[in-house]
């Protein structure tokens, strides 16, 4: 069996591969076709679970529930979410957020957008009735949560996201210096570095993350996660997320 290794996420996809142009369907939208275009770097159709790097031009998407829960870093441009009452949410290049599913809204987009994503829709998921935007979108803010860090073994996180069936959770991550540690994890991780530099090792091959790059673990993956210096991640973990999250030992 091939072992599983974690995949970097490159903003403009795979060198030598790149983005593939999306089909899209006039119904999506409000306003006329927009070009998009993106990488899927894991696809389970079974699971519901995407990820990958995604690209559009100016746009506005039809009102309707969200399709799913997702996790998402603005890499490029701003980002405006309407309800059907006139309500925005507002998310600025540079920032990470998530969405609930179900959320009643519409992504309008002026100027370009580049995003990296984490979708999870599992096909047999019921998609909840949502009255409005209030609380359905939470933008993951550092300093806020840098004052609600709790130490979780050998690092402290702070937790700013679960979705409405606790299989999805998002915070920020934070590790000393010198740190070694072993993962085999039952959940899929996305992993977006703020500050310092984390290794993963496996096999004895080497990936090495600094601040603005990521990467995603399927559940599986087995590999020493290490560090030099003090780190800060934000993460976003799918599976038994809300109940025990990620597995470790020395």
């Amino acid at each position: 069996m091939t072992k599983r290794s974690a995949i970097r996420l490159e903003p403009n996809g795979p060198v030598g591969v790149g983005l593939t142009r999306m089909e899209l369907d006039v119904a999506d939208f409000q306003t006329e076709l927009p070009e998009q275009n993106w990488h899927l770097y894991h696809e389970d159709d079974v699971a519901g679970l995407y990820v990958g790097v995604w690209t559009t031009t100016d746009m506005q998407e039809a009102f309707g529930p969200y399709p799913g829960d997702e996790f998402m870093v603005l890499l490029e441009g701003d980002a405006i979410f309407v309800d059907g009452d006139g309500q925005e949410a507002r998310v600025e290049c540079g920032e990470t957020f998530a969405v609930k599913n179900g959320l009643p809204v519409s992504w309008k987009q002026q100027g370009f957008c580049r995003k990296f994503f984490v979708i999870h829709s599992p096909p047999e998921r019921r998609t909840p009735e949502s009255a409005s935007i209030e609380g359905g979108i939470n933008i993951l803010r550092e300093p806020d949560l840098a004052a609600r860090l709790v130490p979780t073994g050998d690092w402290k996180e702070a937790i700013a996201h679960v979705n409405d069936t606790a299989d999805l959770e998002a915070g920020l991550r934070e590790s000393g210096q010198d740190v070694s540690v072993k993962i085999q994890s039952s959940d899929h991780e996305f992993v977006y570095v703020l500050s310092g530099q984390v290794r993963l090792t496996n096999d004895n091959a080497e990936q090495c993350f600094e601040a603005g790059e990521a990467y995603f673990a399927p559940a599986g993956t087995a590999y020493i996660w290490s560090t030099d210096t003090k780190t800060r991640t934000f993460f976003c973990r799918v599976g038994q997320a809300a109940q025990g999250g990620i597995n470790s030992d020395r």
